[in-house]
């Protein structure tokens, strides 16, 4: 009988070499720096900083002892852990998105077709092209690893977070190339292949509102997200596949 992804992530949780007193210790370091990098005011991707940085030895010994014993399982499960944590960046974003209001800013609250200048996640000086493009990048080579290496598996969900991924990168090779190579059409707007776009269309890339499908083809226009919707959505959809039950 087939073993699902949570099953296996599941044993791998349970090792006993994850002390209970370790991770209690290590809870107690990360709410004391919480609470301290609250009390100095720093800025919130400070205190989340602090927040996450006393786990980092106890999740490093826990890779180290998966990879020994389960192989490349701990690529898959830091692979999944990592993008996790990215999708809650896109979460914390969408949330900024909705709840926002400064019109200085252009945040109006959510709408499919909105933007919002101060919705950046917790890590805002992390939200550049170069950043995405990269950090995107990665994700495709971890998710093309991960169904090479179970290629003998029949694995639709393997498969289908490929296909998620290689579009999203897709989209960040398109809006990375307009950014360095013409920061104009990026920033203002203009004319791409023969396609007029407005700023906020080149911003959102190829299948985001205004962007080029929405251009090149209008009543489609009308369902397609603006960007910060629309990448919480692919990042979703990387994520899901790699956690969902074998086939």
């Amino acid at each position: 009988m087939a073993i699902s992804t949570i099953d296996q992530v599941g044993r791998l949780l349970r090792g006993r070499e994850l002390q209970f007193r370790a991770v209690v210790i290590t809870a107690l370091c990360s709410y004391f720096l919480q609470l301290f990098a609250i009390w100095l005011h720093w800025a919130l991707w400070a205190i989340a900083l602090a927040t996450i940085l006393p786990w980092v030895p106890l999740f490093t010994m826990k890779i180290l002892w998966t990879s020994k014993h389960y192989g490349f399982m701990a690529a898959y499960l830091v692979f999944m852990i990592l993008q996790a944590g990215h999708v809650g960046e896109h979460v914390v974003q969408m949330l900024q998105f909705i709840f926002i209001y400064d019109p200085s800013h252009k945040c109006y609250g959510f709408s499919w077709y909105g933007v919002c200048g101060l919705a950046h996640g917790v890590f805002g000086e992390l939200d550049r092209e170069t950043v995405h493009f990269i950090w995107d990048g990665l994700i495709l080579v971890a998710c093309v690893a991960l169904r090479i290496h179970f290629w003998k598996v029949k694995n639709i969900w393997l498969t289908l977070a490929v296909i998620a991924a290689l579009i999203h990168q897709f989209e960040h090779c398109y809006l990375f190339g307009i950014f360095l190579f013409d920061n104009h059409l990026y920033s203002h707007g203009g004319t791409f292949l023969g396609i007029h776009l407005t700023a906020y269309g080149a911003q959102d890339g190829v299948m985001g509102h205004d962007g080029i499908v929405g251009s090149l083809i209008p009543p489609l226009n009308v369902i397609l997200p603006a960007r910060i919707p629309l990448h919480f959505i692919y990042n979703v959809f990387v994520l899901i596949p790699m956690i969902l039950p074998r086939m």
